[in-house]
């Protein structure tokens, strides 16, 4: 209210002064007039008129300050945009397609990091596989290098014990060597290599035949191991014995 008191007073007094210059110019004209009749003596009616239509456009063109009133007033009914701006403001949800991007690096990340875990799994597999391949390789090297040692420990042994116990092992042969009647007759001789194990109480076992040229002299040589049995000299581990025996006629 306050400034359209304000713009209606100032708008009064600018119609004011245009009045009061309007008033002006008419009293100046008119002094002009009064003037010019005194010096002529001749007036003419076309003067007159054309005075009289001079003074009735003057008063046409004057302004008319109850007009100027109704449109201030008009324009200041006008003044109403906040409605509009309402109805603009509300469209402000648009986050759909952030979301969607931020999702899909997401994806990609966990795909990735599948694809880690995969490779340190595969990784992890092939680590654990050679390594039992390298243990499975030293057990085995172990176990050849103590099947070894046992092998020379044995034949050690066993040397020892025979170089000790051949002529006992040579008269026990002798004594109890078991050379069948038929083979006699005919005549068949030969040497038949035999392979035994002795063990700590003399009692043998595995008996095979290595070398023969006769099945007779094989089964023989067999049968006379077998009864010789807990009659060898005992040794202080078990041992295997390569044993010639011989068959002759003599």
């Amino acid at each position: 209210m306050i400034r359209h008191s304000s713009s209606f007073l100032i708008s009064l007094i600018i119609h004011a002064l245009l009045l009061v210059l309007v008033f002006y110019t008419v009293d100046k004209y008119f002094m002009s007039e009064d003037k010019v009749c005194e010096k002529r003596v001749c007036i003419n009616l076309c003067e007159l008129q054309a005075e009289a239509e001079v003074e009735k456009i003057l008063q046409r063109t004057k302004p008319k300050p109850k007009k100027i009133e109704k449109k201030a007033k008009k324009q200041v009914k006008k003044k109403k945009p906040e409605k509009i701006q309402k109805k603009k403001i509300k469209p402000e949800t648009i986050t759909i397609p952030i979301v969607k991007k931020i999702e899909e690096p997401k994806i990609e990340k966990v795909e990735i990091e599948k694809k880690e875990i995969v490779e340190s799994i595969i990784l992890v597999k092939e680590t654990n596989v050679v390594e039992e391949i390298t243990k499975k390789k030293t057990v085995q090297k172990s176990q050849e290098d103590l099947d070894k040692e046992k092998q020379l420990k044995q034949e050690q042994v066993t040397k020892e014990y025979v170089e000790i116990n051949t002529q006992k092992i040579a008269k026990l042969l002798r004594d109890n060597l078991y050379y069948p009647r038929s083979a006699r007759k005919r005549g068949v001789t030969g040497k038949v290599i035999v392979k035994f194990t002795l063990s700590t109480n003399s009692k043998v076992s595995d008996v095979v035949v290595l070398e023969s040229k006769s099945d007779i002299l094989s089964r023989a040589a067999t049968k006379t191991i077998q009864n010789l049995s807990g009659e060898f000299p005992k040794p202080n581990q078990e041992i295997t014995l390569h044993v010639p025996i011989g068959y002759s006629l003599r």
